[in-house]
């Protein structure tokens, strides 16, 4: 499964699982290591959001410069606020590209650049940037709704979904692959995030397959898990489509 291609460049989920960097627009961008996970968490929402998120689809602005504005508008004010969000900003870039990365501005907007001077992420790769990363970490975009009523029986169908299905922090994810794969944690802190996950899900769905066997071997009604997956297309799947329904059928039949 590719994550990035451009050109004759590809990068995919192998790549990713094999803990190789990938190049976005001459941006050198590392996994994200289990270790750095909570640190790169704290600055992950500057990375959520489109110009669709922003309502700026039609505007004739960067989504960079205009997410550096909106974002220090939102925790207090432009003038006020401005400085920490880019300091926040170049401790991200920081973690992403291993390397020390300050600020400048220019006339096209805030630069994000390296000592050297090799590196800039800028208005023209930052939104190229942040999708890379967030299909490296596993995360997605909020979902947006046409209508208040969408977003209101989805996060109901999400409560009663998550009733079943408990979140598990992360840090027993850690145990449960620290324990699982006979790693100290210091090995398993060391993995990157799509690595841990993939053997979590792979060590959960082992479990899965052997119970299903077991109960198969006294009831012919019980079918057995098979033993392969695909766990990397598995960790990408939307979940939503599993419970989503169409809100705008189901006003129809009402009336």
């Amino acid at each position: 499964m590719n994550i990035y291609k451009f050109k004759n460049y590809t990068y995919s989920t192998n790549d990713l699982f094999f803990d190789k960097p990938c190049e976005v627009r001459g941006v050198v961008i590392y996994p994200i290591k289990a270790k750095e996970y909570e640190n790169f968490l704290q600055y992950a929402s500057y990375l959520m959001f489109s110009k669709k998120h922003l309502k700026l689809e039609k505007a004739d602005v960067d989504l960079l410069n205009a997410l550096i504005i909106l974002m220090a508008d939102a925790k207090g004010g432009i003038e006020e606020e401005i400085n920490t969000v880019l300091i926040e900003m170049c401790n991200l870039f920081s973690i992403l590209t291993h390397k020390e990365i300050k600020v400048i501005s220019t006339e096209n907007g805030f630069e994000f650049i390296d000592e050297e001077k090799t590196l800039v992420i800028n208005k023209n790769n930052f939104d190229t940037i942040r999708k890379v990363v967030l299909k490296m970490a596993l995360l997605t975009e909020p979902k947006i709704y046409e209508r208040e009523i969408d977003r209101k029986w989805d996060e109901k169908v999400r409560i009663a979904h998550q009733k079943g299905n408990p979140q598990l922090e992360f840090g027993e994810i850690v145990l449960i692959v620290s324990q699982d794969m006979k790693y100290t944690i210091e090995q398993t802190l060391d993995l990157n995030i799509f690595q841990l996950k993939s053997y979590y899900m792979r060590i959960m769905h082992i479990y899965e397959s052997e119970t299903t066997r077991l109960f198969a071997t006294v009831s012919p009604d019980c079918k057995p898990t098979p033993f392969a997956k695909n766990i990397f297309e598995e960790l990408y799947k939307n979940h939503d489509e599993d419970y989503n329904i169409n809100t705008k059928n189901f006003e129809k039949k009402l009336k």
